[in-house]
């Protein structure tokens, strides 16, 4: 069970006011939490954490839209999950550096009208500017590939008079990038990045 402190985080519609000591007989902490419409809940940390609750359902927990095993839904969970869940592994790089869900996207049904027509379960969620949020247009779907092209990480690099990513580099010469990567840094600029490696 975590121990973590999660005053101020907010899951779903729920945002978590302050934890209650001692535990409950099952080693839980119970948080007092308050959800978007105003009414004052208490929820389990496991509960939080695993998202079994996101509001207070008018007095009933609300825990499913039953279309958990579509690939669209799975895309929405995943984006809660790596901005609102300080234990997600992806929480570092979305919600521990600002990156949030905006409110109406709390909402699975408002998430699927908004994006739904465009998109293919090949496709992942992307944001057009990679330090804004997740809101409707400043996201699309893109392959993996174009992901690779707008990652914040992704280096762009001169040579001549012409300004690509790594990624685009690597597409046009057949370079890998992690090659290219180890070149610049070690000092190697120019054409000498992307010339083939030699076998």
């Amino acid at each position: 069970m975590t121990s973590k402190n999660l005053a101020g985080y907010r899951f779903g519609a729920v945002t978590v006011d302050a934890g209650t000591e001692p535990r409950n007989r099952f080693g839980s902490i119970i948080w007092q939490c308050t959800c978007a419409c105003g009414n004052a809940i208490e929820v389990k940390d496991v509960d939080l954490i695993r998202r079994r609750v996101t509001h207070c359902g008018c007095g009933t927990v609300v825990t499913t839209h039953h279309e958990a095993h579509r690939p669209i839904y799975k895309r929405w969970a995943a984006m809660l999950q790596r901005t609102g869940n300080p234990l997600n592994p992806d929480y570092k790089n979305y919600g521990g550096r600002g990156i949030k869900v905006c409110d109406a996207w709390q909402s699975y049904e408002q998430f699927k009208a908004d994006m739904e027509p465009t998109f293919l379960p090949t496709l992942e969620i992307d944001r057009i500017n990679v330090n804004g949020n997740y809101e409707p247009g400043n996201c699309r779907w893109l392959d993996k590939r174009g992901q690779a092209r707008n990652r914040r990480t992704n280096h762009k690099v001169t040579i001549g008079n012409t300004t690509k990513t790594i990624v685009e580099w690597s597409e046009d010469c057949g370079v890998k990038p992690a090659t290219i990567l180890s070149r610049i840094s070690r000092g190697i600029t120019g054409e000498r990045l992307i010339q083939p490696v030699e076998k």
